[in-house]
């Protein structure tokens, strides 16, 4: 099956020849085209010969004996549901359970939690402060009206007792700063700002799309993700470091979200926040997930699922590279990012004690359905309830070919009350320990591994194994 339009890109070999296109795409092997103008031409095509009958009802077999399979022709509708239930959390608890597990606590200089029962003046500040569809991914379809809670709404359901006001400040990528001064006057009235800044894939705000369905890149678009939507610069976009550095101004204290769906470089925002909670896209229920983690209601448990750079000219920044590629060397630069893979806070503590095993295997035995097992017994040493994530990675220093610095290999997430214990076992299968040789064959050889096992980003223990003949 071809992508949308795809076809008809091939107009660059045929000059515009729509049954040409058509053949091309048959005669290769594509049976189902997506909205092209040039499949309907495919009659044309074998009347000129460009294709074959034969071809053609081989390919029109094909699809039917799928839809057969199916069973398309015996039921070829779709239920059909009232929907007044449709896309809340009664429904579809997972969509907030999501956004809740995958909020990741970056920084926390004590300010959170915060306490639902104080009677706070809340500033909340930002272009990803109530902007429902900008919590949402690229291709996202229209919301029923009243589904969705962003996080400005978020905030006045979690914190009742408290004054919560709004401004926007600036747009996500106009460079307009007119709203700046009325956002830095109600941080200088508020006792606590929550800045909410980041990007956005939201197709509700005058964007233009391609036939295709991807962005047109263009003076009206308020997205700086999405399909078609690339950046040179990876700092946040339009004049969002021009508001945070207002809101500093002000000497509150400042928790700031971020919800995008790329990494930024925040080095500047990092430092002068006294926290920072990153929720990437969390969905429509995002604000409330949001406001949950920032009160204790929900603990912080996500863990970054990439690497946080420190500036665009530090890229690429990876936790995985080749060990002899020596990455992220510059003379006036760190070389770290400014957040790891992996990594993610709690408000509660974790002890991780590890229990290896033998500290070998034999290529037979794991071919034969054998494991070598990390045993980690992890307690919850603090004072709340909260998620452990016990992470295990391998870094191959011997064998034929040059392996990764780490590559991660299993995880566990674990929920423990305070003073609870619970043993999780991270196994290293045949397909875990597995490498492509240099006969590109993917298979365990005679080598030599280092173990790291990591809780949310902190290493707690490393050990080895050797792999056998």
């Amino acid at each position: 099956m071809a992508d949308g339009v795809a076809i008809d890109r091939l107009d660059m070999l045929t000059g515009n020849d729509k049954a040409a296109n058509g053949a091309y795409a048959l005669n290769a092997g594509v049976d189902v085209s997506l909205w092209d103008d040039s499949f309907p031409h495919l009659e044309e095509a074998v009347e000129r010969g460009l294709v074959s009958e034969e071809t053609l009802d081989k390919a029109v077999l094909r699809v039917l004996e799928l839809k057969f399979a199916r069973g398309l022709f015996e039921h070829p509708y779709l239920e059909e549901k009232p929907l007044t239930e449709y896309n809340v959390p009664k429904t579809f608890p997972q969509s907030l359970e999501i956004a809740r597990q995958s909020a990741v606590l970056l920084k926390n200089n004590g300010v959170l939690p915060l306490k639902k029962e104080k009677k706070l003046r809340i500033a909340a500040i930002g272009p990803n402060a109530d902007a429902l569809y900008q919590q949402l991914g690229d291709y996202t379809p229209p919301l029923r009206d009243g589904v969705g809670v962003t996080v400005l709404d978020g905030i006045r359901n979690e914190f009742k007792n408290a004054d919560v006001r709004y401004a926007l400040g600036c747009t996500i990528c106009d460079d307009d700063t007119s709203g700046i001064a009325e956002a830095e006057k109600l941080a200088e009235e508020s006792d606590l700002v929550i800045l909410a800044l980041g990007g956005s894939s939201s197709r509700f705000a005058g964007a233009e799309f391609d036939t295709n369905g991807a962005a047109i890149v263009g003076t009206k678009l308020q997205m700086d993700c999405g399909e078609g939507v690339d950046t040179s610069d990876v700092r946040l976009p339009g004049a969002q470091n021009e508001l945070a550095n207002a809101v500093f101004e002000s000497g509150k204290p400042v928790v700031t979200v971020l919800i995008s769906g790329r990494p930024h470089a925040i080095p500047e925002i990092a430092e002068k926040s006294d926290a920072v909670l990153w929720s990437f896209y969390p969905g429509p229920w995002g604000g409330t997930a949001i406001a949950e983690v920032l009160s204790g209601a929900a603990d912080p448990c996500g863990c970054l699922p990439v690497s946080v750079p420190r500036t665009t000219g530090q890229l690429p920044v990876y936790y995985n590279a080749r060990a002899s590629y020596d990455v992220m060397r510059y003379r006036d630069l760190e070389n770290t990012p400014l957040y790891p893979f992996g990594f993610g806070l709690h408000y509660t503590t974790f002890k991780t004690t590890v229990k290896d095993g033998t500290p070998e295997i034999s290529i037979a035995a794991l071919e034969n359905g054998k494991a070598h097992t990390v045993t980690c017994e992890v307690e919850n040493t603090g004072s709340t309830a909260g998620h452990a994530t016990v992470q295990l990675y391998i870094q191959g220093v011997s064998g034929t070919i040059v392996r990764r610095v780490r590559e991660l290999k299993a995880f566990e997430k674990v929920y423990l009350q305070p003073g609870e214990k619970k043993t999780v076992e991270l196994k290293l299968d045949c397909d875990a320990l597995s490498i492509w040789n240099r006969k590109m064959q993917f298979a365990p050889e005679e080598s030599k591994v280092e173990l790291y096992v990591e809780e949310s980003g902190s290493k707690v223990w490393n050990g080895e194994l050797k792999i056998t003949k």
